[in-house]
């Protein structure tokens, strides 16, 4: 691990942050996104008292017009990667954006500061989380306070915790498995409730003891297993070894974990679940024995997203692609070719 060299380069991006001001925290809105967004308001207003801080938890597309509704505040991006749009309007405005992530870099400008082992060649660099990313910046004041707990639910949330479980030694694994449940199964109409809990437990058995968060894990998992008994009817393409699902836009936050469920389930299936978002379809990528197969789903993401002009990458066994509406069809014969190329 190059712990001590990602140490240092946090050490150079801290420097860069104002110390006053307004910030406007852009996290993703999942268990990675959430808990970075957590960490780093908690921790960075101990370092910057002068700061008020501002959470908003979005999706990558709607970073830009965030930004421009709120003029006058520093944006700080955690575990999403700039974009196009994003650059553009960092150089359009003469805006500098800040960004925490773990994602292949496929923006740079002089413009947007960013801290990401991938712009290090540190090797296995998306496996440094965001929320692992943040811990290093803020380590000892994080370790004084007792919040190494939950640097691991954003690990786990991340499929990093493996990786990484050698920092969290002496901590009950699964109490940060169910913590990192909790944290997924949140919606956006609750991030109040979870935050307030976050900011409140001082332990990770007190977090996942609070009964408005164990009725909404219930109820999210009520209805994960439902799609996931009747995926089938959501299929767009299902033959063979592949599953690509399509669905409904008021059920998009299930997205992942319907990918993840159902692949553990059918561990030799290729899965794709994907959601509309305007004009691409949103997929998350799931093959359990991906790497018995001699499958890197992650390469097979980046590679067809660079070709396509959009987002894609990941890790062997998951990962997450944006694909034009138009291009849908010839995302499911690439993934017949890359099945039949084994």
């Amino acid at each position: 691990m190059d712990v001590g060299r990602l140490i240092e380069e946090g050490k150079r991006f801290l420097s860069k942050l104002p110390r006053s001001g307004r910030i406007l925290l852009l996290a993703d809105d999942d268990a990675d996104g959430i808990m970075s967004a957590h960490l780093f308001a908690r921790y960075y207003h101990k370092r910057s008292p002068y700061t008020s801080i501002l959470i908003s938890i979005v999706r990558r597309e709607e970073v830009p017009s965030e930004i421009l509704e709120h003029p006058g505040y520093i944006p700080i991006l955690l575990d999403i990667s700039p974009d196009r749009p994003i650059l553009d309007l960092a150089n359009s405005s003469a805006l500098k954006i800040f960004v925490v992530d773990h994602h292949p870099v496929n923006e740079t400008s002089p413009r947007i500061i960013q801290f990401n082992p991938h712009l290090y060649h540190v090797p296995h660099a998306s496996r440094y989380n965001t929320g692992f990313l943040v811990f290093l910046l803020f380590r000892d004041d994080i370790i004084k306070h007792g919040d190494l707990w939950k640097v691991a639910v954003s690990s786990f949330g991340d499929s990093s915790y493996d990786y990484l479980k050698s920092f969290f030694f002496g901590l009950d694994r699964h109490a940060i498995e169910v913590a990192s449940h909790i944290v997924g199964s949140v919606g956006q109409e609750k991030l109040g409730l979870l935050f307030s809990a976050l900011e409140e437990a001082r332990s990770v058995e007190e977090f996942i003891a609070v009964d408005e968060l164990i009725s909404l894990k219930k109820e999210f998992e009520k209805t994960l297993l439902n799609l996931v008994s009747h995926v089938e009817d959501y299929c767009h393409f299902c033959e063979g070894r592949i599953r690509v699902i399509l669905l409904p836009e008021e059920l998009a936050r299930f997205k992942s974990a319907v990918a993840t469920v159902y692949s553990k389930r059918n561990p030799d299936l290729l899965v794709a679940v994907g959601v509309k978002e305007g004009p691409w379809y949103n997929f998350s990528l799931r093959m359990q024995r991906a790497s018995e197969n001699g499958i890197h789903l992650g390469e097979f993401a980046s590679k067809l997203s660079t070709l396509w002009g959009t987002r894609g990458g990941g890790h062997a066994p998951a990962s997450g692609i944006k694909v034009p509406v138009e291009r849908l069809d010839e995302f499911v014969s690439e993934l017949k070719d890359l099945l039949g190329s084994q």
